[in-house]
């Protein structure tokens, strides 16, 4: 593995692990550990072969994940991290890093939540609120697609990576149905002179569905048709520690791939 790779590898590890530790104690990923990370990634870039799939790759993220940051549905700091990542480490074997880390990251994650988001549901008796026949009937529905999407995967793929994708999906078809008790713990009514910078606004207060990140355009929106209160989200569940196992995960299976081309090519030496 030459030098360039090696120095690639140990700074992903170090911002991930940085992102995760203040995303976990602060729901923040902040510009500090970002920067650099992308800074360093586009100084480091000329010497990799797959300079031109980093800056694709770079490129790509903001493209497809900045209208979600718009309407609330990422950080900012998370595109960011996935913009310097990129430029890090363009390649995986034959596959962009960033494909694995991500899938990785939000396989995990999306288990970790789902079942939490499960064990709350019932635990304090939100299907009363929900109703009965309708938890019943959405349960067995996300169940039947998870039972569907396993058995079909188990044609093309091995049997644990199949039940894991098919759990991952009932779960998080689950919580999709009942998105609106997901989101209840992190929902604050407050007054708009009290909204704070990264606050997701709960556009119900337009007669409208969805979320949409506070700016000064919606700030004026909200004055001009005097509305006092909304609903903001904050502390929505961080996604650093899971790119960290992402992380980790994917570069543990690269280097062992490195390590058989190798002794592979040693071999045919």
């Amino acid at each position: 593995m030459d030098i360039v790779m090696l120095i690639s590898i140990g700074l992903t590890v170090f911002f991930s692990s940085l992102a995760a530790y203040f995303d976990y104690k602060t729901t923040y990923i902040y510009d500090w550990i970002t920067y650099p990370m992308i800074i360093t990634g586009l100084i480091l870039l000329p010497f990799k072969s797959s300079w031109y799939i980093g800056l694709i790759s770079a490129a790509a993220v903001f493209a497809i994940f900045y209208p979600l940051y718009r309407y609330g549905k990422i950080g900012g700091g998370d595109i960011k991290y996935f913009m310097g990542l990129s430029l890090l480490i363009p390649m995986y074997g034959k596959f962009v890093f960033i494909l694995p880390v991500f899938f990785v990251a939000a396989a995990s994650a999306g288990l970790f939540f789902g079942f939490k988001f499960f064990y709350s549901f019932f635990s304090k008796t939100q299907y009363l609120d929900a109703g009965i026949a309708k938890t019943i009937i959405y349960f067995l529905a996300a169940l039947l697609v998870g039972l569907a999407s396993a058995f079909f995967l188990t044609v093309s793929y091995r049997p644990e990576l199949a039940i894991l994708a098919g759990l991952l999906l009932f779960v998080c078809l689950f919580v999709l149905l009942f998105q609106k008790y997901f989101y209840l713990d992190f929902s604050h009514k407050i007054k708009v002179d009290k909204i704070l910078e990264d606050d997701v606004v709960d556009m119900q207060c337009f007669g409208k569905s969805g979320t949409r990140l506070i700016d000064d355009k919606l700030k004026a929106k909200l004055k001009a048709n005097k509305i006092v209160e909304v609903v903001v989200y904050r502390n929505l569940p961080v996604f650093g520690p899971f790119l960290l196992f992402g992380v980790i995960l994917s570069v543990l299976v690269l280097w062992q791939q490195i390590k058989i081309s190798y002794w592979v090519l040693q071999k045919e030496c």
